[in-house]
């Protein structure tokens, strides 16, 4: 009659976990493949993170759009990267002011021996230089810097996009060791229920005492397991606090993610999102913005084959007294025609178109992989949904067989070898779906990702 006792409070609590494990994930919606980017509520919110002392305020959980959106903002790759996209900014006017005038104003005094007829010791005078025509060279620099204005900006986007996805990915780790936390912490508690069980077989003289020392030995391993997950949360918070660009020991917790994706949702075609990803990945457009910068550089070297024709002008005061009175002023036109260059000019076009042969070749290496990233996120995400219901099918089984096992136990038909496989396959199935829920959500983001989307722009991706 204890042995059933037991066994029968054994099989109450782990009905019970079970239920309020998995109460915001039902078995039916993980049966139809409940994937996208939610992930199932292993783990309570406002938990108590690394580095929170317990008399402290609490901290607001963040969500998934708070991270990322925080990222974006603060994380010093991507600050690092929006500086450059104003340096190539500041390119493009500097390449602009050859074709404005230069004005320049100045004063001095000179004096020489012997002494010479020109008077104008003292002076001061305003000069002005205006190009113009250099034969396009300038037009070519100024559209090479706006090119090179548009890398910048595409490489800002993309540092941008593996920021966000890096986000996302430490986002979900930390969800994910939070629920394998709870996972093992219910493995804990029906350890110690069952060498509870044990103990009073033991005592009833049913079971001998090596059951009760198996069953101790499973409570110490499962002990150590606790504290491995233990540290695998705190590695996931530091990991999701870098990621994020935030001090180190910055305490963080996050809110659990929830269903934002029907369960039917199939993705996309694959040559639809390799199309889009072509159109919008920041390494393909980087690529062509490349392309043509090399190609603006052809014409600049180019145009160095041309006349240049250029104006200048003088006004200004000088005498052999101060302060000078005496108007002084000066006028030019140049026209300079380029005869010979030792082959420096054909050298440097040679250069530029094959610098446009060498980037042109780049950008359809840089087509095909992105397609093969696309092909492997799709089929990276149909993996995952199978997973999810395979991962629910087997949860499932495996609370069954627990169960079983448990009543065997408890009427004397098993032994405690059977309740500890039993237990242990439980275990494993709960952490099995809690990855295979964490993997699918990710998987999502990382499809989005490959295609070039701004999924963190629209809370309904994340």
């Amino acid at each position: 009659m204890q042995a059933r006792h037991w066994a029968s409070a054994l099989l109450a609590l782990l009905a019970l976990a079970a239920r309020s494990t998995w109460a915001d994930a039902p078995e039916a919606q993980a049966a139809t493949g409940a994937t996208g980017t939610a992930v199932s509520r292993l783990a309570g919110t406002g938990t108590q993170t690394d580095g929170q002392d317990e008399g402290s305020a609490p901290v607001a959980p963040m969500s998934l759009a708070d991270c990322v959106g925080y990222a974006i903002g603060h994380n010093p790759r991507i600050v690092g990267a929006r500086s450059q996209v104003t340096a190539a900014e500041s390119r493009i006017g500097q390449a602009r002011s050859a074709r404005r005038p230069h004005v320049d104003a100045a004063s001095g005094y000179t004096n020489s021996l012997p002494q010479s007829n020109d008077p104008r010791n003292y002076w001061t005078s305003i000069s002005l230089d205006q190009l113009l025509s250099d034969g396009g060279r300038t037009s070519a620099l100024v559209d090479r810097a706006r090119r090179l204005h548009d890398v910048q900006e595409q490489a800002a986007r993309g540092v941008t996009l593996d920021v966000a996805i890096g986000t996302v990915r430490s986002y979900y780790s930390l969800v994910e060791a939070r629920a394998l936390l709870r996972v093992t912490e219910l493995t804990l508690e029906l350890a110690e229920r069952h060498l509870l069980v044990a103990q009073g077989n033991y005592a009833a003289g049913t079971v001998a005492r090596a059951d009760v020392i198996r069953a101790e030995t499973e409570v110490a391993g499962v002990r150590l397991d606790l504290v491995r997950a233990q540290a695998s949360e705190r590695t996931a918070v530091a990991a999701l606090v870098t990621a994020m660009g935030m001090a180190p020991g910055t305490p963080v917790d996050v809110a659990e993610p929830g269903d934002s994706r029907s369960p039917q949702e199939s993705p996309p075609d694959l040559q639809a999102a390799i199309g889009m990803a072509l159109s919008r990945r920041p390494e393909c457009l980087r690529a062509e913005a490349d392309i043509a910068a090399a190609e603006a550089a052809v014409r600049a070297a180019e145009a160095g084959r041309k006349p240049v024709l250029s104006a200048s002008g003088e006004v200004g005061v000088g005498d052999d007294v101060f302060p000078p009175r005496r108007p002084t002023w000066r006028v030019g036109l140049t026209f300079s025609v380029p005869l010979s260059s030792g082959g420096d000019t054909r050298a440097r076009v040679q250069e530029a178109r094959a610098e446009v042969a060498t980037l042109g070749a780049d950008a359809e290496e840089v087509r095909q992989r992105v397609a093969l990233e696309v092909t492997d996120a799709i089929i990276a995400v149909t993996e995952a949904r199978e997973a999810v219901v395979a991962a629910a099918e087997q949860e499932r089984l495996a609370r069954h067989s627990m169960e079983v096992a448990m009543g065997r136990y408890a009427t004397g038909v098993g032994n405690s070898i059977e309740v500890k496989d039993a237990r242990l396959a439980f275990s494993e199935a709960l952490s099995s779906q809690v990855r295979a829920r964490s993997r699918s959500a990710t998987a999502v983001a990382e499809l989005s990702a490959a295609m070039g989307l701004s999924f963190w722009e629209d809370e309904t991706n994340l």
